[in-house]
């Protein structure tokens, strides 16, 4: 199973929306990696296979701006 979607949305920490933006984050980078999981482990056991998760350079190198 491979684990490769993700999105991110640039905003300042005073943005008034700021939560609804950070559920939309998760909901579309952790939540389905946690459910897919969840829901694939026993054929993953059956057959020995294994998870990757991917990530993107934002992963190792954070986009900053002013």
């Amino acid at each position: 199973m491979v684990n490769n979607a993700g999105m991110g949305i640039f905003t300042p920490i005073t943005d008034s929306q700021i939560m609804d933006k950070y559920e939309k984050i998760m909901n579309v980078n952790l939540r389905p990696v946690l459910l897919l999981t969840h829901l694939a482990v026993p054929h993953l056991e059956k057959t020995k296979g294994v998870i990757i998760n991917t990530s993107s350079i934002g992963g190792i190198r954070p986009v900053c701006y002013k």
